[in-house]
């Protein structure tokens, strides 16, 4: 079923996709658009399709409503505009998609890892990504270390502070909201806080900021209820 959802001041539309006959991806047409009010009527059809070149590897659906002449573009479970990752990894239909990995220490064994909070698991793991972005081996169309950069990650982890209260500047009421959303503890938090933004004589902050956040994600439970929970924290960090 497709959802219309904001983020900010964007509106958009995530709906489910599903493998078709030709072992193509495809979208199932929502049944209203954007600009549908209450009681309208809204005549759907598919439009085109657009290619992504990173992200989720398979092209997204543009359709349009004739009664309201309007284009808009489906996304999946999990996924919001311009992102080049996820809120949560779900399968294209929405369902939570289950990682074995032998070492569950391993980055690749979180769920996470795989998401816009891909930077935290990194970080968690001690690995600092590269002050450059490092050249591709020869004929690959992604570079080597394709996570990014040292400054890209600082930033994802800031991101991750700024969402779930655990920046110097948050308020406690957004912790409690973070908490009521998402049922995780209060102490939980403010221990997570207290030692993100304290300086020691131990590991780098970025790689405690890391272990702390990867405790409150795993959590959580990787599921598109959680996505949903996520992104609403998202429209007023």
């Amino acid at each position: 079923m497709a959802v219309i959802r904001r983020l900010s001041n964007r509106i958009f539309v995530t709906g489910l996709y599903y493998v078709a006959k030709d072992a193509g991806i495809e979208a199932k047409i929502p049944e209203r658009c954007p600009r549908a009010e209450s009681d309208a009527t809204c005549r759907i059809t598919k439009f085109s399709t657009r290619k992504r070149t990173c992200g989720m590897g398979y092209p997204l659906w543009i359709c349009i409503c004739s009664n309201h002449n309007y284009h808009f573009t489906v996304y999946p479970p999990g996924w919001i505009p311009f992102a080049r990752n996820p809120i949560v990894h779900l399968t294209p239909d929405g369902k939570p998609i289950e990682i074995v990995h032998s070492d569950s220490d391993s980055e690749e064994a979180s769920p996470w890892s795989f998401t816009m909070f891909k930077s935290v698991i990194a970080a968690a793991a001690g690995r600092l990504w590269p002050e450059e972005k490092q050249l591709g081996v020869t004929g690959s169309p992604l570079p080597v270390n394709y996570h990014g950069v040292a400054r890209t990650q600082k930033r994802g982890i800031k991101f991750f502070m700024k969402t779930f209260g655990l920046s110097q500047k948050s308020h406690h009421k957004w912790r409690e909201k973070v908490c009521d959303l998402l049922g995780i503890e209060m102490a939980m938090l403010q221990n997570s806080r207290e030692k993100m933004n304290a300086r020691s004589r131990g590991p780098p902050l970025w790689q405690v900021r890391g272990g702390q956040g990867k405790e409150i994600l795993d959590s959580l439970t990787a599921s598109a209820k959680t996505g949903n929970k996520l992104l609403e924290l998202m429209q007023h960090a």
